[in-house]
């Protein structure tokens, strides 16, 4: 769907806040609190959760036709929802509920590939903003 720079902007903006949302419910990081089984499967779940909804907004996101002047930001963007989505899943794999452990190295790999993406999502967003802003 090809877009104009104020509706790409509008979606962009409720994208993000919908990123912001997942983010904070996730609380990442913090697997030390992983005490007992219902920790386990409350995070558990909440990463699948997390997944579908990074999914969905990626798919989205795939789905627009941005301005032209902002194409090769726009593809960084996609990208940078890719890793995403490819985190996420590496947090939930390393994840065990048959013998209540998570796999730290995995786990560790998830978090900084997040890192990663959340860097990219940032500088693709900033150089759009920047972009826009000049034309």
């Amino acid at each position: 769907m090809k877009v104009t720079i104020v509706e790409y902007a509008m979606i962009l903006n409720k994208i993000g806040a919908k990123m912001v949302n997942i983010s904070n419910r996730l609380k990442l990081g913090n697997n030390e609190e992983l005490q007992n089984l219902q920790d386990l499967k409350t995070y558990y779940t909440n990463l699948e959760t997390a997944l579908c909804e990074y999914k969905q907004h990626q798919k989205e996101l795939s789905s627009i036709v941005p301005p032209n002047f902002i194409v090769n930001e726009h593809n960084a963007l996609v990208e940078a929802f890719d890793n995403f989505v490819k985190a996420t899943q590496m947090l939930i794999n390393s994840v065990n509920l048959n013998n209540l452990s998570v796999d730290k190295e995995e786990f560790q790999k998830g978090l900084m590939l997040q890192k990663s993406a959340e860097l990219s999502v940032k500088t693709a967003t900033d150089t759009i903003v920047e972009k826009v802003t000049n034309q």
